[in-house]
């Protein structure tokens, strides 16, 4: 869309993204990883498409949060609500955004906890935690004013600072695409290519699947300009590879630029079916 329309701006930009994000999360990661929970149940009132209700709410919650910037960015009069525009609002959010905020924040800590784990999260906590909690700290040393929650959601809710910040617009602008090239390019057959040619001129020499992995990184680099598209295309088919010819699991990762230990696929939850 953005590549036949022109980039929307910021805070629409990455409120689609997030909106995005918050669909594919939790409707195909569910809350506790389990093979029940990725198995299919069939049809349900309180799991319509085999995801459970709580996770549809969270979803729609996080979506108007996320799109709800959009919305009021110059103001909204309706329903029962007069919002002046956002500069308007900015270090005095209304009742109405230090809730869907607060709702932002949650969701979010949530979907990272479901995709990689409790270490972000609680990371993340504890920096929170600290700013909303500094006067109270026991070293004189680690005090500070500190902030309410009001302020705190104003300073991760508005854009320029927080959730709508510039990891997140780097990421819905720049990385979301090559990365979505890379998976495109590896179901087109664009990767076996790079890796195929490589093969011809490195693969008959000593350590030619490592080789053969740089060569083709490097082809597919000259394209993508991006070394996680490197990873999803040509990294999957030289990481095997490899482990095949006997390299170390900590090795041949390094060589494709991917991380020490690969995560295997998992089914979707949403598309899931019971193994015949």
């Amino acid at each position: 869309m953005t590549a036949g329309f022109g980039t929307p701006v910021d805070h629409v930009h990455m409120g689609i993204h997030l909106t995005g994000l918050f669909m594919f999360i939790f409707t195909g990661f569910p809350l506790i990883k389990s093979a029940r929970a990725l198995e299919w149940r069939g049809a349900s009132p309180l799991a319509p498409g085999n995801v459970p209700l709580y996770d549809w709410a969270l979803a729609g919650l996080a979506i108007a949060a996320s799109l709800f910037l959009w919305l009021s960015w110059r103001g909204f009069a309706g329903f029962g609500f007069d919002l002046p525009e956002q500069a308007m609002r900015q270090g005095a959010p209304w009742g109405l955004e230090v809730f869907l905020g607060s709702v932002l924040l949650v969701t979010v800590l949530e979907i990272a906890r479901r995709t990689i784990g409790f270490v972000l999260p609680l990371i993340i906590l504890v920096f929170m935690s600290y700013a909303l909690f500094g006067p109270y700290m026991p070293a004189q040393i680690l005090k500070h004013p500190g902030v309410d929650w009001r302020q705190f959601v104003n300073n991760m809710y508005f854009p320029s600072e927080g959730i709508f910040g510039v990891t997140l617009w780097v990421v819905s602008t720049v990385v979301f695409h090559f990365v979505l090239f890379g998976v495109v390019a590896q179901r087109m057959g664009l990767g076996q290519f790079f890796v195929d040619n490589a093969m011809i001129m490195a693969g008959r020499y000593t350590g030619g699947p490592a080789k053969v992995s740089v060569v083709s990184s490097a082809f597919f680099g000259t394209i993508s300009g991006s070394s996680i598209a490197n990873t999803v295309s040509t990294g999957s088919l030289t990481i095997p590879n490899m482990k095949k010819m006997g390299y170390p699991v900590d090795i041949s990762p390094a060589v494709s630029r991917l991380r020490p230990r690969p995560v295997a696929r998992s089914p979707h939850r949403l598309w899931a079916r019971p193994r015949s």
